[in-house]
């Protein structure tokens, strides 16, 4: 079994610091509780490193409170991932109150790291981006593209989550430094507009296998 953990703080997210004209909505959005770090692994078949695209994920939220629209590049991944992360952080069990302001704002709450082709990937260089981004979970967005091939690459084990819905979650903990973090086998965010039940099936699934985490004592979600 793999020994559970829970970090001694929650790191809250960041305060936006920019002026925008849907600053009064991210205000009225007030944060009901902290929550573990996120950090985000997405896999791209196109490329073979590991690239930190988190600036590019806040340049998207930032277009969007500014009034904008997500760009046609990103908003097939950002849209769901925002509504996600910012579900975890509000408590919003229902995605039809998860519009493109709040997804924006979810997004300024996470870290996101491209692997490129995970199976082909430098480890060192996914520990560091690991590292550097401090998780407290780490959401592997594509289970055969991201989540098994890193366990090998980093030699890591795996434990079953739950199998609600007929669909087995596992996790795993990776250790840098002195901090643990957990890793979750999930589908990637852009799934929802291909699988059955769409993202509201999806959504659902991540908000189960966050309270399964939690339950288990893998985080510290009070």
């Amino acid at each position: 079994m793999v020994a559970r953990w829970a970090p001694s703080t929650l790191s809250p997210p960041p305060t936006p610091t920019d002026s925008t004209p849907g600053a009064d909505r991210v205000d009225d959005m007030t944060l009901v509780s902290s929550r573990p770090r996120l950090l985000f692994l997405l896999g791209e078949s196109r490329l073979a490193t590991t690239e930190d695209v988190t600036h590019r994920v806040l340049a998207e939220s930032r277009e969007v409170l500014n009034g904008g629209s997500f760009s046609p590049e990103w908003e097939r991944t950002l849209r769901p991932l925002g509504a996600w992360s910012y579900a975890i952080y509000h408590r919003v069990r229902d995605l039809y109150l998860i519009d493109d302001v709040a997804a924006a704002t979810g997004l300024r709450y996470i870290s996101v790291v491209s692997v490129g082709r995970a199976g082909e990937c430098d480890s060192a260089a996914v520990r560091q981006a690991i590292e550097k981004a401090e998780p407290e979970l780490i959401v592997c967005g594509g289970c055969e593209e991201v989540y098994w091939p890193l366990l090998g690459r980093l030699e890591l084990g795996h434990e079953l989550l739950t199998s609600v819905y007929g669909e087995p979650v596992f996790y795993s903990t990776l250790r840098t430094g002195s901090r643990q973090s957990v890793l979750l086998h999930f589908w990637h965010p852009s799934q929802g507009y291909y699988t059955k039940g769409g993202h509201h099936y999806l959504f659902k699934l991540f908000l189960h296998a966050f309270d399964a985490l939690c339950r288990k004592r893998l985080l510290n979600c009070d």
